[in-house]
């Protein structure tokens, strides 16, 4: 149920979702759902439910879990990403060196 409504629509909801159950629990869900589709490799699910898991911390104004979600939500999003990566360096990998060699270098500190 949580992956189908917006954030915006669960707090705007936060009364009448407090009666059955609290935001903390909805956090908690996203937070598990999340976990396990990045388990499955379903990287951009992951992201989805571990974005709303983030939000909801953040809206509880609980900093250590907002922490522990922005971290699992960046790993699922860079995992996200690493296949992309790969086939990049797969399919071309003097492509890839030749666009790494025309970026400008680091000015020395």
């Amino acid at each position: 149920l949580a992956g189908r409504l917006s954030l915006s629509l669960l707090l705007s909801r936060r009364a009448s979702l407090s009666r059955c159950c609290s935001l903390s629990l909805w956090r908690q869900a996203c937070g598990r759902l999340g976990a396990l589709h990045r388990a499955a490799g379903d990287f951009t699910r992951a992201a989805e439910y571990l974005g709303k898991a983030y939000q909801l911390s953040r809206a509880l104004g609980d900093a250590a879990a907002a922490d522990q979600a922005r971290l699992a939500l960046g790993i699922a999003l860079a995992s996200a990403k690493r296949e992309a990566l790969l086939g990049a360096i797969k399919g071309d990998l003097g492509a890839l060196l030749a666009w790494k060699n025309r970026r400008a270098p680091l000015a020395a500190t």
